[in-house]
């Protein structure tokens, strides 16, 4: 019943990392955003 609650919050976790990692990264999430969507 979870599995869905713990794809997302997994997935909201390495975004947040990305985010608070350096600026260069951040760029790496906008092409892996562009790439899933």
């Amino acid at each position: 019943m979870y599995q869905n609650f713990y794809i997302k919050l997994i997935i909201s976790l390495i975004f947040r990392l990305f985010l608070y990692n350096e600026v260069g990264l951040v760029k790496e999430l906008d092409y892996t955003l562009e790439f899933y969507f």
